[in-house]
């Protein structure tokens, strides 16, 4: 499924936008998916998710129709892989609406309390342009 920017109001716009570049690793997609969409639900004003799906041929959409359940999130697909630097990049520069943007990769899991905490953190310095999350 392709998909395009909608043009938000800032005063609309999510705090966080989490874009996750994904191609042929269901998996890893899956478990971290289920470690983070969960805590996303709490917050649905305060963060959107996308999954940029880079023309996955194994069982990466069955990942994300599962993963409906769990809380909310948008997907782009590319037809044709258009390569890894242009995926991650060219997604959150194209897609994110949010006030901060953070590229996520699909192998990385998330611990509980983790988006609440990362949240206030943002929050309370909104003056910061870039963060540096560990």
């Amino acid at each position: 499924m392709l998909t395009s920017q909608l043009h938000v109001p800032e005063s609309q716009a999510p705090l966080l936008s989490i874009c996750i570049p994904t191609c042929n690793r269901a998996g890893f997609l899956q478990v971290m998916l289920q470690a983070l969409l969960p805590q996303v639900r709490q917050f649905p004003d305060e963060v959107e998710v996308w999954v940029l799906d880079n023309a996955s041929t194994d069982q990466t959409a069955q990942v994300l129709a599962d993963a409906a359940e769990l809380g909310p999130f948008r997907v782009h697909r590319q037809y044709q892989n258009i390569g890894p630097t242009r995926n991650i990049v060219c997604g959150p520069a194209t897609l994110a609406t949010g006030h901060y943007v953070w590229v996520l990769g699909d192998h990385n899991l998330i611990r509980p309390g983790a988006l609440s905490r990362l949240l206030e953190c943002l929050q309370q310095n909104r003056s910061c342009s870039v963060f540096y999350v560990n």
